[in-house]
C-alpha cells in the first residue's frame, strides 16, 4: 500500500468529510457495509468495522483517519475510549494545521510592519530634506539686493513643488501622491 487512495472508490470517505461527523461503520450491518474496494484501499477486504474521523478546522474537513479492525471473533465493539483518543489525534492534527496556517500569515505581517516603518522613515527624511529645501530658498530670497523676475518664479515653483511634496508625505492617498509627482 503506496498511501495513496482513490477517493473515487470511497463513498463512506466521501460521505464522512461531506458531513464532517465521526462515522462507525459496521460491516455485518446491510445497511452500512463498505464495499470491497473502498475496504481494500482502507486497510483490507476483509475487514469487520471501520470509525472514520474527521479532521476539521473552521468547518472544512481537510482528511480523515480511518481505523479498521479485521479480527475474525465477534465484531469489534469502538469503545469510549477508543473514539475520544482518535478524536483527540483529529482534533490535534486540526490544531497544528490551524497552527501552521497562522505561522504562514506571521511574515506577512512582519513584511507590512518593516515596510510601514520604512515608509515612516522615508517620510521622515523627505521631511528632513525638504526643510533644508525651504531654508534655501528663505535664503536666496533674503540674498536678492534687486528683484530678479525670473528667479522669484524658479522659488515661486519650487515653493509649490515643496508643498506638492509635503500634502503627499502627510496624506499617502494615490491622488494626492500623483499630483505631487
Amino acid at each position: 500500500h503506496d498511501g495513496y487512495m482513490i477517493m473515487s472508490l470511497m463513498p463512506f470517505h466521501h460521505l464522512g468529510r461531506d458531513n464532517g461527523r465521526l462515522m462507525v461503520i459496521n460491516q455485518e450491518t446491510h445497511d452500512g457495509q463498505m464495499a470491497v474496494a473502498e475496504a481494500r484501499q482502507m486497510y483490507h477486504a476483509d475487514l469487520k468495522s471501520a470509525l472514520l474521523i474527521p479532521i476539521v478546522t473552521k468547518g472544512k474537513v481537510h482528511g480523515i483517519i480511518s481505523i479498521a479492525d479485521r479480527r475474525r471473533r465477534e465484531r469489534f465493539q469502538y469503545t469510549t475510549n477508543n473514539v475520544l483518543f482518535a478524536s483527540s489525534i483529529a482534533a490535534t492534527l486540526a490544531l497544528a494545521s490551524t497552527s501552521y496556517e497562522l505561522s504562514e500569515t506571521v511574515p506577512v505581517e512582519q513584511e507590512h510592519l518593516e515596510r510601514e516603518s520604512n515608509v515612516t522613515n522615508m517620510r521622515n527624511s523627505i521631511k528632513s530634506s525638504l526643510s533644508g529645501i525651504i531654508g534655501s530658498v528663505e535664503m536666496i530670497r533674503s540674498q536678492q539686493t534687486t528683484p530678479d523676475e525670473k528667479m522669484n518664479r524658479y522659488l515661486s515653483l519650487i515653493d509649490r513643488s515643496i508643498g506638492n511634496i509635503q500634502s503627499a508625505v502627510v496624506d499617502d492617498s494615490p491622488e494626492t501622491v500623483e499630483m505631487a509627482l
